[in-house]
């Protein structure tokens, strides 16, 4: 064997040792986990978007399949395929949600606890990508109303007659029960810091930099990025709406305890607006 030869075999250990090290070393890719703010497991289903973008390219059933995606991630919920969802809006002989009505109705008809309504508001898919995304959420009104104040009478002919919370009563007037929606500009440096982040937890095969230009230039990764942060936010809503007091769950002053002396209150404490500036998860 010639000392070239050795060398080359030397050569060639040494990369398959080190190739070794960084595949050993690497981190297995994971999906952030949400736990969903309700005490019971519950079942959720999308919508179809509706496209108010102006842009005949916005598909309003693939926007809805994303998020029917990541709430099936979601600790807590289970979902129903958006082929289920046309199948009772044929049934309901309705083409797309056009009200609260037919919100409430279609929840009904399919059965489950929460529906998502959404619409897209912007799309532009060429580099750098725009989404604009609004959502709505209509839950059965014996999870939508827990810890808040409601007629009891109504929530017990809400859980035996679905009629009940149709349009009219105070639960319709009540719903959704949570709306919220965001514009999503790749041109804009926050967002691209919140895509980032996105992907960072994702641990992409390749390069962060490389991640996010195939990011930027495919709006079907895109939407996927968009569509996690809604529902996150979406989820994150509902829980701060099921921890707010209520009139009825507020200890009320007992009127044979005299009131305490006022004093002139202090003056809070100066924050500067940088410091209460919280992540968006």
């Amino acid at each position: 064997m010639t000392s070239k030869q050795i060398v080359l075999i030397l050569l060639s250990a040494v990369l398959l040792s080190a190739s070794l090290s960084l595949s050993g070393c690497k981190k297995p890719q994971r999906m952030e986990t949400i736990k969903a703010p309700y005490p019971t497991r519950q079942v959720f289903a999308v919508a179809p978007f509706r496209n108010e973008s102006g842009s005949a390219y916005a598909d309003g059933a693939r926007m809805a399949d994303k998020v029917t995606q990541r709430l099936a991630l979601v600790r807590g919920i289970d979902t129903l395929p958006v082929n289920r969802v046309y199948s009772a809006m044929d049934a309901l002989g309705i083409n797309r949600i056009a009200d609260k009505g037919d919100a409430i109705r279609l929840r009904q008809t399919l059965g489950v606890d929460g529906l998502v309504v959404g619409t897209i508001t912007a799309y532009e898919p060429y580099n750098p990508p725009k989404l604009g995304l609004n959502l709505e959420l209509y839950l059965d009104a014996r999870l939508a109303w827990q810890g808040s104040e409601l007629d009891t009478r109504e929530l017990s002919a809400a859980a035996t007659d679905n009629t009940a919370v149709l349009p009219g009563g105070e639960a319709s007037r009540r719903q959704p029960v949570t709306a919220l929606g965001g514009f999503y500009d790749a041109a804009d440096p926050n967002v691209i810091d919140l895509l980032e982040a996105y992907l960072a937890e994702r641990r992409p095969d390749d390069s962060l930099d490389m991640a996010l230009r195939r990011h930027t230039l495919s709006i079907d990764l895109y939407s996927e990025f968009v569509s996690t942060q809604v529902t996150s936010q979406l989820l994150q809503a509902e829980r701060l709406r099921l921890r707010r007091p209520t009139a009825s769950n507020t200890q009320r002053p007992d009127p044979n305890v005299p009131a305490p002396q006022s004093r002139t209150p202090e003056k809070p404490a100066f924050v500067h607006p940088t410091a209460s500036k919280g992540s968006n998860n």
